[in-house]
């Protein structure tokens, strides 16, 4: 799993060259186990400039406020 999700995000990264990825849910508790996967997964067959990974603090905290902020963004276009 760890191993998908380091290719996908490799994938976003290519498309929209974040300078960031900022990681929110259950994930982040095994930060520690899965964060050194995801990383070499992103550094593989580098076509850009691998964004730095974060993972939130907060678990399902950080994942509510992400969703707040969204909201917020929509309904100010």
């Amino acid at each position: 799993m760890c191993k998908a999700l380091g290719r996908g995000m490799h994938m976003i990264a290519s498309a929209l060259a974040p300078s960031e990825i900022v990681l929110v849910g259950d994930i982040t508790t095994a930060w520690h186990l899965v964060g050194p996967v995801i990383e070499t997964e992103m550094h593989k067959n580098r076509l850009v400039w691998v964004p730095k990974l974060r993972p939130a603090r907060g678990g399902n905290q950080a994942r509510l406020r992400s969703a707040v902020a969204l909201v917020m963004n929509e309904n100010q276009l």
